[in-house]
């Protein structure tokens, strides 16, 4: 399987119900298919982070896996962290170690890697995660299992976009209780690309028109910079077709909340 060398992006899960979903353990109200919704805020939770926590997906027949997003999780690079697959539930098949990226955004963490090496068609697919968390538990809002889609061309032009400053706000309750709240920026991109031909503008007219403004999807702008990617949503999305049958693209995005 070859490595990125542009923007990629993974619009599409696999996963296709909760149901298919299976984790060594959960905690009550935090049950494990909660992570296929496209939901952040409503999570898969672990009872404790003692020792290994999976999450097996029994895809119900073979499929292509090539990235792997998590988004909303409380993990941290100082964890250990597999992808695993095979034809039984086994998963004996393959083993990818994943790097953590430990989150920019305190908010809200995103994961999102490429598979390096062979490619592999398998029914069973395991995450595994091994840490000491802060939270005393392992926690994931959505997990995304498919085939990342590179795109044709490097933008022209990237802006990156905050749509809030940082600030702290600060609550004080009867009885002289406080409560202090951290509020981060939105981070985002604003890219263009010039002269894009019909079939390099399909590509990108196929994410916008599987997920428009409502259904976020995971996007690297940069291969070798994971760390920086953002499970998204578009928030701009305006095309001009030349008469040369040439196409100037603005695509804005932002971290989904």
């Amino acid at each position: 399987m070859p490595t990125p060398t542009k923007s990629f992006v993974l619009y599409t899960n696999k996963i296709s119900s909760g149901s298919e979903l299976t984790a060594s353990e959960e905690a009550v109200g935090y049950e494990d298919d909660n992570l296929y919704d496209n939901d952040q805020e409503l999570t898969w939770r672990s009872e404790d982070d003692t020792g290994e926590k999976t999450i097996l997906w029994n895809a119900g027949s073979e499929k292509k896996v090539t990235a792997i997003g998590i988004a909303n999780h409380n993990y941290s690079s100082s964890g250990t962290f597999t992808l695993k697959c095979g034809s039984t539930s086994d998963v004996t098949d393959n083993t990818w170690n994943l790097t953590m990226t430990d989150k920019i955004n305190p908010y809200k963490a995103c994961f999102f890697s490429y598979l390096d090496g062979s490619e592999y068609t398998k029914q069973y697919w395991k995450f595994g995660a091994t840490e000491d968390t802060s939270d005393d538990y392992h926690e994931a809002g959505v997990l995304y299992l498919g085939e990342y889609i590179e795109l044709p061309r490097k933008p022209s032009a990237v802006g990156v976009r905050y749509s809030d400053d940082h600030k702290t706000e600060e609550i004080r309750h009867a009885g002289g209780q406080k409560t202090i709240y951290d509020l981060y920026s939105i981070r985002g991109y604003s890219m263009e690309w010039k002269a894009l031909t019909l079939t390099e503008f399909n590509y990108f007219e196929a994410i916008w028109k599987a997920n428009k403004k409502s259904v976020p999807f995971f996007f690297c702008l940069h291969p070798d910079k994971l760390e920086d990617s953002l499970y998204a949503i578009t928030v701009e999305f305006v095309f001009e077709e030349r008469d040369n049958n040439k196409f100037d693209l603005k695509w804005v995005i932002e971290e989904a909340l």
